[in-house]
């Protein structure tokens, strides 16, 4: 590998490194929502948002989808709209719905 390579590679261990190092705070959070059922839409919305950087690694994307998990049935289009930036961010199997059908 050349130096550009690797500082690449290098890069992106760090940002998984930060990305561990903070992914508590926000799983205690989804804990919260989930716990006493809160239903504010602000709240999971930003921390759906929030959690859209954490999927990246395998952790994180387990906390990601449990919170899916609880807010589909209360908020099906912003749970779904969310899946789908996931969905675009990381799999490269993905073809966005056409977009002449909205």
């Amino acid at each position: 590998m050349d130096d550009s390579t690797n500082t690449i590679y290098e890069m992106i261990h760090h940002l998984h490194t930060l990305l561990r190092q903070n992914l508590p705070m926000l799983e205690k959070q989804v804990n919260q929502i989930i716990t006493n059922k809160i239903t504010d839409s602000n709240r999971i919305n930003r921390l759906l948002d929030d959690l859209l950087d954490f999927a990246q690694i395998s952790e994180g994307l387990e906390v990601f989808k449990r919170l899916c998990r609880y807010a589909y049935p209360i908020y099906p289009d912003l749970t779904a709209s969310h899946i789908h930036y996931y969905r675009e961010l990381y799999d490269d199997t993905y073809t966005p719905p056409d977009s002449d059908d909205e």
